[in-house]
């Protein structure tokens, strides 16, 4: 894609963007595109003083493209000026957006980019520990010093290895450094060092990290006995790590009550505005924008909850296992103690302990790296939050004053009635149980109920399991009303595409829904873009009254007419126009003309073709019969078939049904005769 400076550009909105940042030399589209992408988000910031992320970015690029409504052509070059128009978009399009709106986004895509599992989290930290401890250890494993001038860098790096591979603390320290040298010597003095001269490349490095392990089960042993004195920089991961998971858990336990509150309040106070009858204004609505501000609000909350549960899953799950690995740490510990009281234990019994005790270590700093990575983010997710949510509780405190509303408890909220679904002929979905181990969030939509998406233009409400579950081509859906499970089945087909609608209308359901490869798909285009006649709610805008002191100025629209059959007749010729348009750029803006007669097609040549065209010329036949008026020359009755080719060239085809020649002649003598009267 080109920038709007100018230059073509190859539109294709499928590749990612991740994909789209490998930029090579001969990959100038790419290039382009990105480039693009950073001067919208450069616009943004310095002349709108908004600063939303690149991948934001690309997301509303993609809906602007694929818009119908927008007219862009897709898998081709744009020119310049195009380019510019989809810049404008894209621009009018995020500032017209709210600003919880973009929040939601924007914790979105902040939340899929830093969280990992425990795998990801403890390999991450594992490859930056790599990067400083192999060329350490590469040197040590290579080469052997000679002179004793040399040992002196060679023990160095070992202390080097010694203090990333514990994570120690800083190297710079003067005491750490010290100490780690008090340890190393303890277990391999420096006149030991040409020992390794002899080993294998193989046996030597087994050595040093046998020397490293036991070095660090030193230490730690020595913290435990002189906590003050020895091994001051080393954390005391076995009795802060749990304190930690504890604090942790009480965090987002709080934050799951409140939000909790939150979705309640919301959900009460927006429901009846966004589901009640159509019976208003031709089922339509007005809607002010602090109710669609409370929507959005609605979709943050189920948003951070979905969150909370994840992470608070995963400590849980993580305080079990941290319970045992202090207490193994522990356990260790305590042996080595009552080998020290005991007199006459060789090291050969005292350094695998100490080895078995660095491996505990290495058990709890995997630990700590998990629980700190899901600590920071969770407080990240809630300090993005709460500025948009306190003030959307002082509107909903107010809007629930003034309607007198009542909240309903957590109990009552969360009390599925128990409905029965009547069986209906003429449904397309079949209905299945709900079965307890299944989980909402892997069903479509997340668990949402289809039907108040697109009845509520974007309502989000949590379904009733009571009603079951709807299969529809390999899909799964779930319902909230005893409405929704008699509407949906019988044409589920209209609601999925209504609500991925939707969804494109209001970009932070995209991935709160887990619909992407659906809404960023240009092949599930329907109607519903097209006409956006999926939703019954009218935002309030505003809008002018004509009066004699404040006339309103006129917007007449020259094409307009009430002829049915003239407005058939344009739609015909713009069908004519539309299959004949040409592969190219140049005639693009043709289109757009006013009248037909304006528009001229050159003859179909080679010359005036930018694809080449093959002909094949047919040649035409025609059927005639022939020697039906009497015989000569013995021809029996035949059909010839004459040809633009060879018109003189009269050859049969089909032959009719030959008569025996001697019934013909008698025929023939029977006739004259009874006219001669014989």
């Amino acid at each position: 894609m080109a920038s709007h400076s100018g230059g073509d550009v190859d539109l294709d909105m499928d590749e990612d963007f991740t994909e789209a940042i490998e930029i090579s030399e001969d990959n100038r589209f790419n290039e382009n595109f990105v480039n693009f992408v950073k001067s919208l988000k450069t616009f943004l910031m310095d002349n709108k003083g908004i600063d939303v992320p690149r991948e934001f970015i690309v997301n509303i690029v993609k809906l602007a493209a694929i818009d119908p409504n927008n007219k862009f052509l897709i898998k081709q070059q744009m020119v310049a000026s195009e380019m510019d128009r989809l810049r404008k978009i894209v621009i009018e399009k995020i500032v017209g957006m709210t600003e919880i709106s973009r929040n939601v986004i924007r914790i979105q895509l902040y939340y899929r980019e830093k969280y990992m599992t425990r795998d990801e989290a403890i390999s991450a930290y594992r490859e930056a520990l790599d990067e400083k401890v192999i060329p350490l250890m590469t040197e040590l494993r290579a080469s052997v010093p000679r002179h004793l001038s040399h040992y002196e860098l060679y023990y160095a790096k070992m202390i080097g290895v010694t203090i990333y591979f514990a994570n120690m603390g800083p190297d710079t320290e003067h005491s750490v450094i010290k100490e780690t040298q008090a340890a190393i010597e303890q277990v391999f003095q420096k006149d030991d060092i040409s020992l390794l001269s002899s080993m294998t490349l193989k046996d030597r490095e087994t050595e040093l990290m046998h020397i490293i392990s036991v070095t660090v089960g030193l230490r730690l042993f020595k913290k435990e006995e002189s906590h003050h004195h020895y091994g001051e920089f080393i954390e005391d991961l076995a009795r802060n790590l749990p304190v930690r998971v504890r604090s942790g858990i009480k965090q987002l336990n709080q934050m799951n009550v409140k939000n909790t509150t939150r979705l309640i309040k919301y959900t009460t106070a927006t429901q009846r505005y966004f589901l009640r009858h159509f019976a208003i204004r031709g089922g339509r609505r007005e809607l002010s924008l602090e109710m669609v501000k409370s929507r959005q609000a609605l979709t943050m909350v189920h948003q951070l909850l979905i969150y909370i549960k994840e992470l608070l899953h995963e400590l849980e799950k993580e305080n079990n296992g941290i319970d045992e690995m202090v207490t193994h740490h522990k356990e260790i510990i305590a042996e080595l103690h009552k080998e020290k009281m005991s007199s006459g234990i060789p090291n050969s019994v005292v350094y695998p302990k100490y080895m078995e005790l660095c491996e505990s270590w290495q058990n709890l700093i995997d630990s700590n790296v998990f629980v700190t990575t899901v600590s920071k983010l969770s407080t990240d997710l809630q300090q993005m939050s709460e500025k948009d949510l306190a003030l959307m509780d002082e509107f909903m405190d107010k809007l629930l004053a003034s309607q007198k509303i009542q909240v309903p408890t957590i109990q009552e909220f969360f009390e599925f009635p128990s409905m029965r679904v009547p069986l209906d002929k003429y449904a397309v979905a079949k209905r299945i149980d709900y079965r307890p181990d299944v989980d909402p969030l892997n069903t479509n939509f997340s668990g949402f109920c289809v039907y108040s998406l697109v009845r509520g233009s974007g309502m989000l409400l949590l379904a009733n399991p009571n009603l079951g579950i709807f299969t529809f081509r390999n899909m799964n859906f779930m319902l909230a009303s005893l409405k929704a499970a008699i509407e949906f089945p019988r044409d589920p087909g209209s609601f999925t595409k209504k609500a991925i609608a939707i969804a494109r209308r209001w970009p932070e359901l995209i991935i709160l829904l887990n619909i992407e490869s659906e809404a960023y798909d240009i092949t599930s285009i329907t109607e519903a873009d097209r006409s956006r006649k999926y939703s019954n709610v009218l935002v309030s805008k505003s809008s002018g009254t004509q009066s004699e002191l404040h006339p309103v100025p006129t917007n007449l629209v020259e094409a307009y007419t009430w002829n049915e059959w003239e407005l058939r007749r344009r739609g015909i010729i713009l069908s004519k126009i539309h299959k004949c348009r040409t592969h190219g750029t140049q005639t693009h803006w043709q289109a757009l003309k006013k009248t037909a007669e304006s528009q001229t097609y050159s003859k179909k040549s080679q010359e005036a073709q930018t694809m080449r065209s093959v002909h094949t010329a047919v040649p035409r036949s025609k059927f005639y019969f022939a020697g039906l008026r009497g015989y000569h020359c013995g021809m029996s009755p035949h059909i010839v078939e004459l040809t633009s080719e060879n018109p003189e060239d009269l050859h049969c085809v089909c032959e009719t049904k030959q008569m025996e020649l001697d019934d013909l002649v008698e025929a023939g003598k029977h006739k004259k005769n009874k006219s001669i009267g014989i």
